[in-house]
């Protein structure tokens, strides 16, 4: 009698342990679903702070253009500031925010009969040690009837159709065949994608590109005009043409070369800006490009688009 209940009890022992293994497997396995799905919650709560540590950036870089209601934009002015960098909600955000028209807009090139835009372009590609080949490939890509031989387009993976007129943003250039990454990162720096009609702003302009419409300005021209530009913004268009030189009116050399530069092509004054925003928090990062429209009250500033990369 003795042997048989010794017999039961060894069963009813290794139940037990096989019950409490098998509850020790369940508690293991809900124990590593919620560890988890707490460092799901962790990513998502994280990625959603980076997100609104863009947002509280692209924000501020409004505000600042919202608060500049001045007829002349140039780079002292405070949404100019090269870098803002803060601490801001358990991470870092940082940006700066670029005047558009102080480059050369692509979307000129549009326009067959600019062809002092034309000249500008190819002498601005020289400068950066870009190949000829490369201006001549932009400009016929942004030109009306685009490309006339589309196939290196339809053999990219995936394949493409050209853009064949005006682009969004400068950044389609990468998808341009035959462009290498380095001339690309050559370029963009100088270059924007505007309406057609708008102005280079020649309080903001670069040396580069001011150098490629004045190819024959001197050095020593240059240098002057920057100085003055940085001691005090030019406020009008006639007064930055009389300082550089160029004729305001064709009557003043009839028998001359048309100017390079004319009035109905500049500006003291923007519209157009972009902000180049980058976040991060506990090794998570983002970064931003948001390009605004600035108008005269009511409308304000407007965003025109905005890019969100998380690489």
């Amino acid at each position: 009698m003795s042997g048989h209940q010794s017999t039961e009890s060894g069963y009813v022992l290794v139940n037990a342990l096989v019950l409490v293994a098998a509850l020790s497997a369940v508690a293991v396995f809900l124990l590593a679903r919620a560890d988890a799905g707490r460092i799901r919650l962790d990513a998502g709560l994280t990625a959603a702070q980076v997100s609104l540590n863009l947002d509280a950036y692209e924000a501020l870089a409004k505000t600042l253009l919202e608060r500049d209601t001045g007829a002349v934009d140039h780079n002292g002015e405070s949404w100019a500031n090269p870098v803002i960098d803060m601490p801001l909600g358990r991470g870092r955000v940082t940006g700066r925010t670029v005047d558009q028209q102080g480059l050369f807009n692509l979307n000129w090139l549009s326009n067959p009969d600019y062809e002092t835009a034309h000249q500008a372009f190819e002498r601005l590609l020289t400068q950066q040690g870009v190949p000829q080949r490369t201006a001549q490939q932009i400009q016929v890509l942004l030109s009306v009837d685009g490309p006339t031989d589309p196939a290196t387009w339809h053999r990219k993976t995936p394949a493409e159709a050209p853009v064949s007129g005006p682009m969004l943003m400068a950044d389609q250039l990468a998808h341009v065949p035959g462009i290498s990454e380095q001339h690309l990162a050559r370029l963009l720096p100088f270059v924007a994608a505007l309406p057609g009609d708008s102005t280079l702003n020649v309080n903001t302009v670069s040396e580069e590109v001011l150098r490629a419409f004045l190819p024959n300005l001197s050095a020593a021209a240059y240098n002057q005009v920057f100085r003055d530009r940085t001691a005090q913004p030019f406020s009008s268009v006639d007064a930055f043409l009389a300082a550089v030189g160029v004729s305001i009116a064709d009557a003043d050399n009839p028998d001359g070369p048309p100017p390079l530069l004319l009035p109905e092509h500049l500006s003291v004054g923007s519209q157009w800006f972009r902000a180049e925003i980058s976040a991060s928090i506990d090794g998570h990062f983002a970064q931003r490009s948001v390009v605004f429209q600035r108008q005269s009250f009511p409308v304000g500033v407007t965003t025109h688009w905005r890019i969100t990369t998380r690489p």
